[in-house]
């Protein structure tokens, strides 16, 4: 990220694609402004937000964002607890997804299954889950919305409005 700061002068951060918490320590430690980094993925969402990152990007978001808006609220309201607890049922639906094949094309699967709109298929050369997959994905998920680790109340718009943003989060 240094280098590119200095190739690009413009350049103020990127999305963090890891589970390697120690390198994104290692991110604002560089020299300069601090970079903005977003959290990629979702498994690690409160790792990251303590570690510093400002935002985050995932692919379990288009489903399941008021259980992942739990995290943010129970950080947001110091209960360290409910947060770990909450970080814990998204790990879950996330290694339970993608134990059905590639994960995108499992998050892809689980897109179309749960929502509203046909997001299609992976992109080449990732190949669409097989049938029995789908219908094993169908039934893990089955079980993550009786746990009420899926939730749909309203939609992504509804949940975002829910939390109340405060400056930790946001610079």
């Amino acid at each position: 990220m240094h280098k590119a700061r200095q190739a690009i002068p413009n350049f103020c951060g990127a999305t963090f694609t890891s589970t390697e918490v120690r390198d994104l320590l290692n991110c604002h430690r560089l020299p300069g402004e601090p970079f903005k980094l977003l959290s990629g993925f979702d498994e690690v969402l409160l790792p990251c937000l303590v570690s510093g990152v400002t935002a985050a990007v995932g692919a379990s978001y288009n489903f399941m964002a008021p259980t992942s808006l739990g995290i943010l609220e129970a950080l947001t309201e110091g209960d360290l607890e409910n947060a770990r607890r909450v970080q814990n049922q998204v790990l879950e639906a996330v290694l339970t997804i993608a134990s059905h094949g590639q994960a995108i094309a499992c998050f892809k699967a689980a897109m179309n299954i749960l929502g509203h709109l046909d997001v299609g298929p992976p992109r080449f050369p990732l190949e669409p889950l097989s049938q029995d997959a789908l219908e094993n994905l169908t039934a893990d998920l089955n079980i993550l919305e009786d746990k009420e680790i899926l939730q749909f109340s309203g939609s992504l718009l509804d949940s975002l409005f829910r939390l109340e943003w405060r400056p930790l989060f946001l610079d």
